[in-house]
């Protein structure tokens, strides 16, 4: 495991373990926890265990860049405490409104923590007319 991970995996799990002592949250079951995609929840759930529910709000083959969450999403995100971003286009759009109506929600950009890798463009050989019919 690379170091910045590392470094990434003890940060959520500090930030759990901070919030599982604050009162009336040991009283109320797991702690509610939202994430944008699901390799972030994989993580989560590894880290906090039996004491905390991840909610992702991408679900599997949505796209990043084009997904709207449902209002039962957002019915569930009202009873989160923590967010992890990540960086995703998702989050860019609507982040805001995220906190705009959820005062109560503490945004965590765990991204900030990692270096990103850019990608290079995907080249297709200058195959083209692939799935056509001729």
């Amino acid at each position: 495991m690379a170091c910045p991970l590392k470094a990434l995996l003890f940060f959520i799990g500090v930030w759990l373990l901070v919030l599982e002592g604050t009162g009336p949250l040991c009283a109320q079951g797991p702690l509610q926890v939202a994430v944008s995609i699901l390799p972030q929840k994989y993580f989560v759930e590894r880290i906090g265990g039996r004491k905390v529910q991840v909610l992702s709000m991408i679900p599997p083959g949505a796209s990043p860049a084009l997904y709207e969450p449902s209002p039962r999403q957002m019915a569930a995100l009202s009873r989160c405490r923590l967010y992890f971003t990540i960086g995703v286009p998702f989050e860019k759009a609507w982040v805001e409104r995220f906190k705009n109506s959820n005062p109560h929600l503490s945004f965590i950009p765990i991204d900030r923590w990692v270096a990103k890798i850019p990608m290079e463009p995907k080249h297709h050989g200058g195959q083209r007319g692939l799935g056509t019919h001729s």
